[in-house]
């Protein structure tokens, strides 16, 4: 049966990704899964597996085993699972590959670990990946968080 949380998750990855700092420690799971098109998709876990869950499009150069901020992830009570997308670290390229083939891979993904909804949060270059999920995966996605590296109105 597929895994359905109410989810109020949107300030809690906010404070996540405001604390933006390299992960020091270890994920609570590192895996990668054989999609239907024969690609391997990586991804990592961390936090609360038993929380609301959260998928997380890193930024380039970055990959899944990259956490924003273990301490606020876990304090969240969120279940964090960053993905490499096709090309990044374990993850097979995709040649030919479309931003609106992402959230098929994402889908799947969910439909493997038993996720039925699920936010999905973006950073820097991740960011587009998760605007395409909320925008093609309809009610599955139910919060979407982008968080840009910086803001380029301060600068002189």
């Amino acid at each position: 049966m597929l895994r359905s949380q109410r989810l109020d998750v949107g300030q809690s990855v906010g404070a996540i990704l405001a604390g933006v700092k390299a992960a020091a420690g270890e994920p609570i799971r590192d895996e990668c899964v054989r999609l239907r098109d024969g690609r391997a998709l990586a991804y990592t876990e961390w936090g609360d597996v038993h929380g609301p869950p959260v998928f997380f499009f890193h930024g380039s150069p970055l990959s899944r085993l990259w956490c924003p901020d273990e301490c606020a992830t876990q304090a969240a009570g969120v279940h964090l699972v960053p993905v490499d997308r096709p090309g990044f670290g374990h993850s097979d390229l995709q040649p030919g590959r479309r931003l609106a083939d992402w959230p098929l891979d994402v889908a799947e993904l969910a439909d493997t670990l038993g996720l039925d909804r699920f936010a999905v949060a973006g950073f820097s270059a991740g960011g587009p990946y998760a605007v395409a999920c909320a925008a093609l995966l309809g009610d599955r996605a139910e919060h979407t968080v982008q968080q840009p590296v910086a803001s380029l109105s301060g600068c002189q």
